[in-house]
């Protein structure tokens, strides 16, 4: 037995497996899902570990990490940053494939799937909390979030968890949603949705159901017992079931833009005991900006984007000037790649990154730039050299943006090609691109709280029927088509959305 799944073979053995032995023949028709709620790494003061880790290690690396131990703590040199990224990325392995592993192994095996949510998953640095959220999705078959109220921004993160899915090709992204929120607005609940599902999130699953409406710890409480929200609920529930109807198809989502999960960088300034502590991911990383980046590409400028994880960047392939994500089903092809904050990369990844700018891509700097090696395949040296010589290349030069802004994001981004989706005068507007069987699904929403009245442009020349997924009705939908494209003028009342679908 494998020691990482122990520990968690034997809880899946005294809980899942319960419900397997009494209730099998539910299994896949009344029971279809696990799920687990914010297992995490914090406990132990945020030391958790194994006594075989060094075993384990040298197993998979060849060398004992010994005398690597002290950068839990300390500066220990040049080679500080790829010492940690050995130790802490190889827990956070362990981490992702002892727990979350183990559980969706034995969903599969009983006909079921697994997905749930990390803790903290708001924590700008997640080596001490989740280790590395995204690697964490990628053992999971739905991965997760939670949306729930207090100071905790999970919207900011919800393009985390849909990228995980991305990369690992799943079809599924899950939410918890509506805990801890007081009793909201009803407007509230469709703002809430619609931001979700025009980021990637096609499960909803309420938090604030109750059985007990006399004990309701966390407000509000989701049910026709609430006088504040029976009269509202079968009008959300079916919003809610037209959005799966479109968002759950077997597709791929269209995005021109790549964003790097900077997980190197973050394992390389993080140590043990920091002063933020344990529960808060105890290190700030100073140029920590790949949230700040990815909501003004979302929130401001309507660019969607996928990150992608270094694991996954560095088997992307260059093909036609673009990086290409080679997944079976939800296949994207970038045309533009920003490295956020990056100090510290795998000269695996700098190797793919040079390839794209050489062919023709745009390859984008934001804060910092990469001076430290994630391995022992490079030395500092030879990751700042290679950088400084794309940043400096006579045709097609990588861009710097020390300190980024909209307005110099979106000069940077314009680099010669027409995105896929251009929106002018709706800085509330929200937006997803999906090809399905062949059909092309835009689903546009105003999470503002005024009307909007947008002009747009979509790259591919298409014909397109509407459908409102509030009231169900569905018409054709004038644009006007070219070469250039398709130009359309879409206005929406506030909390309103819109599916365009090529006919």
């Amino acid at each position: 037995m494998d020691v990482r799944a122990e520990a968690v073979r034997l809880f899946v053995e005294q809980t899942h497996q319960r419900y397997f032995d009494r209730f099998p023949d539910a299994f896949g028709q009344v029971i279809t899902e696990t799920f687990c709620d914010e297992p995490t790494l914090y406990r132990a003061q945020g030391r958790i570990w194994t006594e075989r880790f060094n075993e384990r290690f040298e197993e998979v690396h060849g060398f004992s990490p010994e005398t690597l131990y002290p950068a839990l703590w300390y500066d220990i040199g040049p080679r500080t940053a790829a010492a940690r990224n050995c130790l802490f990325g190889f827990r956070a392995r362990l981490y992702a494939e002892g727990f979350m592993k183990t559980i969706r192994d034995w969903a599969a095996a009983h006909g079921i799937r697994s997905t749930g949510h990390q803790d903290q998953e708001e924590v700008l640095n997640p080596v001490s909390v989740s280790g590395d959220l995204m690697l964490c999705g990628k053992y999971m078959d739905i991965p997760g979030i939670d949306k729930i109220g207090g100071d905790r921004p999970a919207e900011l993160f919800y393009k985390v968890v849909s990228s995980s899915a991305a990369n690992w090709d799943k079809k599924l992204v899950m939410s918890e949603t509506f805990g801890a929120m007081g009793n909201i607005p009803v407007r509230e609940l469709y703002a809430i949705a619609m931001d979700q599902y025009t980021k990637g999130i096609n499960q909803l699953i309420p938090h604030a159901v109750w059985y007990n409406d006399r004990d309701v710890t966390f407000l509000p409480e989701l049910s026709w017992r609430n006088p504040l929200y029976n009269r509202e609920l079968p009008d959300f529930n079916r919003f809610l079931s037209r959005l799966n109807y479109l968002m759950r198809r077997e597709g791929r989502t269209v995005a021109d833009i790549a964003v790097l999960y900077p997980i190197q960088t973050l394992q390389a300034g993080h140590y043990l005991d920091g002063p933020e502590g344990y529960y808060a991911g105890g290190v700030k990383i100073p140029g920590t900006d790949y949230i700040r980046v990815a909501s003004m590409l979302s929130d401001t400028l309507t660019r969607d984007f996928t990150y992608l994880h270094p694991e996954v960047l560095e088997r992307c392939p260059v093909r036609g000037g673009q990086l290409h994500l080679d997944n079976e089903v939800n296949h994207q092809h970038y045309r533009v790649l920003i490295l956020p904050g990056v100090k510290c990369i795998s000269p695996e990844c700098l190797r793919v990154v040079e390839r794209f700018r050489k062919a023709g891509g745009r390859v984008i700097f934001t804060t910092s730039l990469p001076d430290r090696s994630a391995n022992y395949d490079a030395t500092n040296e030879e990751i700042a050299r290679r950088t400084q010589q794309m940043l400096s290349a006579r045709n097609n030069p990588a861009v710097f943006l020390p300190e980024p802004d909209t307005k110099t994001l979106l000069a940077a981004l314009e680099a010669g090609y027409t995105p896929d989706v251009t929106v002018e005068g709706a800085p509330t507007l929200r937006c997803i691109h999906r090809i399905c069987d062949g059909r092309h699904i835009y689903y546009f929403a105003n999470v503002g709280t005024e009307p909007l009245d947008a002009r747009i442009l979509l790259r591919d020349e298409v014909s397109l029927r509407s459908f409102d997924p509030h009231t169900g009705d569905s018409a054709p939908f004038a644009a006007e088509t070219s070469d250039a494209g398709t130009r359309l003028r879409l206005t929406l009342p506030p909390t309103r959305s819109l599916f365009l679908v090529s006919e």
